[in-house]
């Protein structure tokens, strides 16, 4: 033990030393100061009188009775919450994909996630934690991967990852500041199949996803081929959420009303309005015998009224993927519907400019004839 102080001093009296180098051949410069530990004033941060401050620290009176914590009136009589509760979550086809558990700790404030995949072929898999259901992709995530191709190979463990979004792979980014612990990785026989069981644990403070309060936790699966993280060959149609107090378990889903007004908008405008005004200029032929405009009429009527309709579902879009906060125009479907939207914004501006039509009998102009 040191010797050098018994717990009863108020100041403490040192030699200081600073060196030109790391070598400890020679002093620079040296001194002597005096720390008083316990100042009359608690406010006062200085050093032997001078200038140069300190920083005290009031650990107050330690006679006082802390307040009792409250939080932990869910937990159990261990003090655990989630313990003994094992949710089996099923893939798209219904089939057993993983079984896991999460156990909170609340007097140690530790969450621990005991994970076992029952028929593992050797692929990456993680969950991403929901605690925004209308952007299922975004947020902290557990995988369980080598690392990215892009990345320092590490072993195979279960890593901490941020998802920004399910469209680019840019926005999956390492972040180990807030890895787990691994307590057990063990890879056993089940019948005929290997299964891969996994047990990290971490602190309640590193993460804002729990705390002594959560009674239930939501999150999204993805699975892929190889231990290398790349795109996902599974993923979860709906978040699947655990009730640690009562084990019952069950999946939910975000408001997708813009997303079917969306659809909706889309669907109407290219499937029924577009068409319909495309025949009427095909078969104008029927309108023989009557207002030699009519079907001109109706032509510009359906025509408008689908690029408008393009024009609203194209702002609803860019809207929810703004509110997502995820990148825009990042896959297959919304490259295709910004081509869309240039199309039909390009068909109106042909319509402008279109020369009037030549009255009969009148030779016909060159623009014209080109058009």
């Amino acid at each position: 033990e040191d010797q050098s102080f018994d717990g009863t001093e108020t100041e403490i009296d040192l030699w200081w030393a600073l060196g030109a180098g790391l070598d400890l051949e020679s002093d620079s410069e040296e001194g002597t100061a005096t720390i008083t530990l316990v100042p009359e004033d608690i406010d006062d941060r200085w050093c032997d009188g001078t200038t140069i401050s300190c920083t005290i620290i009031d650990f107050g009176d330690d006679t006082t009775t802390p307040e009792p914590d409250t939080d932990t009136d869910n937990c159990d009589e261990n003090g655990k919450k989630g313990a003994g509760k094992v949710f089996e979550v099923l893939d798209n086809d219904e089939n057993l994909l993983f079984q896991i558990s999460f156990i909170i700790d609340c007097d140690v404030r530790t969450i621990t996630i005991d994970w076992t995949i029952p028929n593992w072929g050797g692929g990456w898999f993680g969950i991403v934690f929901n605690n925004d259901l209308d952007n299922r992709m975004k947020g902290n995530a557990l995988i369980y991967t080598t690392g990215k191709s892009d990345e320092d190979t590490r072993e195979a463990g279960l890593y901490s990852y941020f998802l920004e979004g399910p469209k680019s792979a840019d926005s999956v980014q390492y972040r180990p500041d807030l890895n787990w612990q691994n307590a057990v990785t063990t890879t056993r026989r089940l019948g005929d199949e290997d299964a891969l069981n996994i047990v990290y644990e971490a602190p309640l403070g590193n993460t804002d996803d729990f705390d002594v309060t959560t009674d239930e936790i939501a999150f999204s699966w993805a699975v892929g081929s190889s231990l290398e993280l790349a795109y996902h060959t599974a993923r979860a149609n709906a978040a699947f959420t655990a009730n640690l107090e009562t084990g019952e378990s069950g999946t939910a889903e975000g408001d997708k009303t813009l997303k079917y007004i969306h659809a909706a908008c889309m669907f109407l405008a290219w499937s029924i309005l577009c068409p319909i005004g495309i025949y009427s200029a095909a078969f104008r032929w029927m309108c023989k015998g009557k207002d030699p405009a009519t079907w001109f009429k109706v032509h510009k009527g359906f025509q408008a009224t689908c690029f408008f309709l393009t024009l609203a579902g194209f702002g609803l879009a860019v809207y929810i993927v703004v509110d997502a906060e995820a990148p825009h125009f990042g896959d297959l479907h919304q490259q295709l519907g910004l081509g869309v939207v240039i199309v039909a914004v390009f068909q109106v501006l042909l319509a402008l400019i279109r020369p009037k039509p030549i009255p009969k009998g009148q030779k016909k102009g060159g623009i014209r004839l080109i058009w």
